[in-house]
């Protein structure tokens, strides 16, 4: 049954608004409400996704009281008072951290955690009671080598001296120059791998300087984000930031101020970097547009291609969405006209694009398929090390091995929070749930049958760099997956290691696009199957995005080059167009099957999950709320529920419906009403308006 409405009666007026410094213009309270309005997400989710990141709340900071806690006027809640009072008690006159604080707290019986304690400390300093004794670090950017770049990144070199447009990337620039000067347009940027995208951008952001406008430059992953900077930064110099995830709070904020104040030209990061508050800003360029990372998982559960193309349409600017494997929504409103199309077909280096071999691992004999590396790539790899050149194999799977298989009985350790198999690292002999983060101990005899007969099943990134560096010792290997890049700038070490001295970088998804390593001469795939069996209409598009981009690290100057696709569906269609560097023929079967079945870019999509802690409970509440949103709106197909592809996750059974129209201002309507539903205490909903 649905929960009543809250009285309105029972709610409590205002007290007062803190004042925390983060300001929003009406241009960013603008954009607010149409994120709220396109992704069916609460007005304050949108408000924080635009507003400034909030001030860092450090431990380490040093407080002192102003005066005689008793005369001062205390308006915060029940009990603050008492806690200023017990802390000037024994504290007064000195100088002391948060950690102190809840010492004092504690032998008092006050238990508080400890970022219980420095809110406190902070609002008792916003009353005038208490008064920092230490200096706040700005998060101003220092002197290092490789030079830093504002929000404290280093970038990896690149080329001495400024490259010269081809006269394929100069026809770009022209054409595109004029569209930035005529009209608010989105232009789609359709470059093969090495065709020099980044450089278009860079003379195009050059010339938008020139006549007083800024840009935002969005790339789908941290790893990129070193090299993308270098560029701009021979072109722009310190005028250059950085902006992504990995960033510490100060970093961010001296960034978003320098972005506000007119200090910088050009911000490079991230997804959440197309909100930067920048001064003058008229161009927004969204590298590898395609890439699904672009999509926030949590709400707001924006798309920030869509997010830029919104922005530049409310301030009259120009967005580009480059790719050598565009989208297939972008690539058709670009057929369709809705965007201007640009395309290169030339590699900058004139050097071909590389032969694709395809590797049928099914007629491998069984004891060749149970090692990573078939014969081909080994041969490959030898020949390649002995000139000298370097080599990338790409894995779609961090970790050891996709599960421990006990062979004996066909037991599979699974997470007992998640409905997916344990994935097995060997760097701590531990199983890993990857939804949840949960770790167990491996066991050493199947918990079933207690047989010893437990074996790794599948390949990961680890098990193939323990096989290279077997075949090849005198190797110099990298590893980079979320594994081994989890502190803070280990990106840019690994990628600098690999530019200067290691022969062979191994690595899942963030190696696969836009990195540019000129001696790179043998491209790897190990596994070309694991997207073709997702249960996801964009399986054969994911396919043939990563192998055509995996494809594009080999042979950018250096003749003589190949890639190798390992596989076990060697006829399916994505294998197949990829291997023909067929971005063109690909779309077009792929496009035929989405117009027979309404996929996007036909129709809209969107997905209502379902989930809570109870699975009778949450099959109720979606059977409830597809019969709440079928009433009034026939325009909508509503499929399902049908149980989520992942149907447990984090200790919650999980279902879904999807929704499906031909009209988008109607399918919002359905998913701001399911916005606003309530199923049950037990349950709760979702909405994915646009899933990638």
């Amino acid at each position: 049954q649905p929960r009543p409405a809250q009285d309105v009666r029972a709610l409590r007026p205002i007290g007062a608004c803190e004042e925390d410094g983060r300001h929003l213009d009406p241009a960013a309270v603008s954009l607010a409400c149409w994120l709220s309005r396109r992704y069916a997400c609460s007005l304050r989710e949108a408000l924080l996704a635009v507003a400034p990141p909030p001030g860092p709340r450090s431990s380490k900071a040093r407080y002192r009281f102003a005066g005689a806690v008793r005369s001062l006027q205390l308006d915060g809640p029940s009990g603050a008072s008492g806690i200023a009072e017990e802390l000037h008690a024994s504290l007064a006159g000195k100088a002391f951290a948060a950690v102190t604080a809840r010492q004092r707290l504690c032998r008092r019986n006050r238990r508080l955690t400890l970022q219980a304690v420095i809110a406190e400390l902070e609002r008792l300093e916003k009353c005038g009671i208490l008064e920092r004794t230490d200096k706040i670090d700005t998060g101003a950017p220092r002197a290092r080598k490789p030079a830093a770049r504002p929000g404290g990144d280093p970038v990896v070199s690149v080329h001495d001296t400024p490259l010269a447009p081809t006269r394929e990337q100069s026809a770009a620039i022209e054409r595109i120059d004029a569209c930035m000067q005529s009209a608010n347009r989105t232009v789609l940027l359709h470059g093969i791998t090495g065709s020099g995208k980044t450089l278009v951008y860079s003379q195009l952001t050059q010339r938008l300087r020139s006549r007083g406008g800024r840009a935002i430059v969005l790339v789908p992953e941290i790893s990129l984000t070193p090299q993308t900077a270098a560029r701009f930064a021979q072109t722009f110099g310190a005028g250059v930031a950085v902006l992504h995830s990995g960033l510490s709070t100060a970093q961010r904020q001296a960034a978003w101020r320098a972005a506000a104040s007119g200090d910088i030209d050009v911000v490079v990061g991230a997804r959440s970097a197309v909100f930067t508050p920048l001064s003058g800003l008229r161009l927004i360029v969204v590298d590898e547009e395609h890439e699904p990372s672009y999509k926030q998982e949590s709400a707001p559960r924006y798309d920030a291609a869509a997010v830029a193309c919104e922005r530049m349409r409310q301030t009259g600017g120009t967005v580009i969405l480059g790719s050598a494997t565009p989208s297939l929504e972008s690539y058709w409103s670009a057929r369709q006209g809705r965007f201007v199309y640009v395309r290169m077909t030339q590699r900058a280096t004139e050097a071909p694009l590389p032969p694709v071999n395809i590797v049928d691992m099914s007629s491998h004999p069984v004891a060749q398929r149970r090692r990573p590396l078939g014969p081909q790539l080994v041969s490959a790899m030898d020949r390649a090390l002995a000139r000298g050149e370097k080599i990338m194999l790409f894995v779609n799977r961090r970790g050891y091995a996709a599960l421990l298989l006990c062979r004996s009985c066909g037991f599979t350790p699974k997470c007992r929070r998640c409905a997916i198999s344990l994935v097995v690292h060997t760097a701590d002999a531990s199983l890993r749930c990857h939804i949840c983060g949960d770790a167990y101990k491996m066991p050493q005899r199947c918990p079933k049958c207690k047989q010893a007969d437990l074996r790794p099943f599948g390949f990961g990134t680890q098990r193939v760099e323990e096989e290279v560096r077997a075949l090849f010792p005198q190797a110099r290997v990298v590893r980079m997956d979320s594994d081994s890049t989890s502190r803070r700038g280990a990106h840019v070490r690994l990628l600098e290691s690999f530019s200067a001295e290691a022969d062979v970088l191994i690595g899942t998804q963030m190696i696969a696009k836009g990195l540019d390593f000129p001696t790179v001469t043998v491209v790897g795939v190990v596994s070309a199957d694991i997207d073709l069996n997702r249960p996801d209409f964009r399986c054969a598009e994911r396919s043939f995005e990563l192998l055509t981009q995996v494809a594009g690290r080999a042979g950018r100057t250096a003749p003589g080059s190949s890639v190798i696709v390992q596989t076990y569906s060697p006829g399916h269609y994505a294998v197949q167009f990829a291997a023909q560097h067929d971005y063109e023929g690909f779309a077009e079967k792929e496009l035929a099957i989405r117009r027979e079945l309404g996929y996007p870019p036909f129709g809209q999509l969107a997905y209502i999950g379902v989930a809570g802690p109870n699975p009778a409970t949450v099959e109720r509440a979606a059977a409830w709320a597809r019969a709440q949103l079928a009433l009034n709106h026939r325009r909508i197909e509503i499929l399902g529920p049908a149980l989520d592809p992942v149907p447990k996750a984090r200790g919650e059974y999980r279902m879904r419906l999807a929704l499906k129209s031909q009209d988008q201002d109607a399918l919002l309507d359905v998913c701001a009403e399911a916005q606003a539903l309530r199923p049950s205490d037990d349950a709760r909903l979702s909405i994915t308006v646009d899933p990638r």
